[in-house]
């Protein structure tokens, strides 16, 4: 039999790999694989029903592995869906003077935030050298259980870089979202 392609395969020795493999190898003392592994034990063998089925987690743990966490999505009408308003604090080069009109410019976020409960989200907008060359503006976007979410724009002019840094992390909340959506006709837990 030829050798394996994948090098680590071929190192592993859990592929037959024929008188080349056996020779290269018969001083190492390492045992080919006959591929009898011993006894099976009475729980894996056919008809034998556990107690627990493994196959389907309890709902803590469903919960804990989905893409998303139930807890984090808002799907109550009693539960604060998450706002640029409440959620935004502002970072180093924004006056707190400057608030309600960068809320007012990040306000089409709460649509893609709306989703989301307000407990889980939190929003950081901040400015490196503001009025300076070398000018950036960061907005930041911490999901529970997410990493976090950073978009960056370089535009000296504050309206246009908060359109980019907002139309940027829309993008990116729509992509989590997308990742949690059921596909096709998939259930989720």
């Amino acid at each position: 039999m030829a050798r394996p392609r994948s090098n680590e395969l071929a190192r592993s020795g859990h592929t037959p790999l024929g008188e080349h493999f056996a020779a290269k190898n018969a001083d190492t003392g390492m045992p080919l694989d006959d591929g009898h592994a011993g006894p099976v034990p009475p729980q894996n063998q056919p008809g034998h029903r556990p107690e627990v089925d493994q196959d389907k987690p309890i709902e803590a743990f469903a919960e804990l592995s989905a893409a998303v966490p139930r807890e984090m999505l808002r799907s109550a009408p009693e539960q604060h869906a998450a706002t640029v308003a409440g959620q935004l604090r502002l970072g180093s080069g924004f006056a707190t003077a400057e608030r309600p009109d960068i809320i007012e410019r990040l306000s089409s976020l709460d649509n893609a935030l709306a989703a989301f409960l307000s407990d889980a989200v939190e929003l950081e907008l901040s400015m490196k050298d503001r009025d300076r060359p070398g000018q950036a503006t960061t907005l930041q976007c911490w999901l529970t259980g997410w990493p976090r979410l950073v978009s960056t724009s370089s535009h000296q002019a504050l309206t246009a870089s908060l359109v980019e840094v907002r139309d940027d992390l829309r993008r990116q909340l729509d992509d989590v979202k997308s990742r949690n959506a059921p596909q096709r006709n998939r259930q989720t837990l």
